[in-house]
């Protein structure tokens, strides 16, 4: 970061605090992200009878592993990402539709929203 600033003919210095900063300056804050993976398989609780009905050790397990492993930008476990404007005309006409009864029936061999052509 400091390499690039000088770059671009500024001075870098390290300022904790705004006020350290002077009038024309300029403050950069840098950060990232890790997903940091569970230990897979957690068998700390032993398998069998659970009669107090507890959540399993190895629940949920792979599901946050594999959520960690595909996940495009680390930030977005965090904050997530802003919801963008509707189509309010496109949802009027849907439930239009739908009050006018004019829904398309689903296929019955659909087995999975892949072989269902929703055009």
């Amino acid at each position: 970061m400091a390499e690039l600033v000088a770059d671009l003919g500024l001075v870098p210095r390290f300022a904790p605090d705004r006020r350290d900063l002077p009038a024309a300056g300029l403050r950069v804050t840098a950060g990232h992200y890790i997903v940091h993976l569970p230990d897979c398989p957690d068998w700390s609780k032993p398998t069998g009878p659970d009669y107090r009905n507890t959540v399993h050790s190895n629940f949920g397990c792979a599901t946050i592993s594999n959520l960690g492993l595909m996940v495009a930008d680390p930030a977005d476990l965090m904050r997530g990402q802003a919801i963008g404007p509707g189509d309010a005309e496109a949802a009027v006409k849907a439930i239009e539709r739908y009050r006018k009864g004019e829904v398309k029936e689903l296929p019955k061999d659909a087995t999975s929203a892949t072989s269902v052509n929703f055009k």
